[in-house]
């Protein structure tokens, strides 16, 4: 969430609370779509692998596990409530 909170407030750092939290959660899940279809291509060529190993006779290779269901909800946390139509200053 940090890389993507100084990216945004590199652009623009006079936004509220709420854009820019709006806004990391935009840049998170399209992050993650990027994740989620980098780890279907992996399992699928995999497949493809291990049928190929099957076939000559060999074992299948477990390969590695990606995370593919999470998304994140990123927010702020405070011990008093926020207004998040603030400007964001650090």
């Amino acid at each position: 969430m940090t890389q993507y909170l100084v990216k945004i407030l590199r652009e623009k750092s006079d936004q509220t609370l709420r854009e820019v939290l709006t806004l990391v959660s935009y840049d998170i899940y399209n992050s993650c779509l990027v994740l989620h279809e980098r780890s279907r291509a992996y399992r699928k060529a995999l497949d493809v692998y291990n049928r190929r190993l099957v076939l000559n006779g060999k074992g299948p290779v477990p390969g590695e596990q990606f995370e593919m269901y999470n998304f994140y909800d990123p927010e702020f946390s405070s011990f008093l409530p926020l207004d998040m139509d603030r400007l964001f200053n650090p």
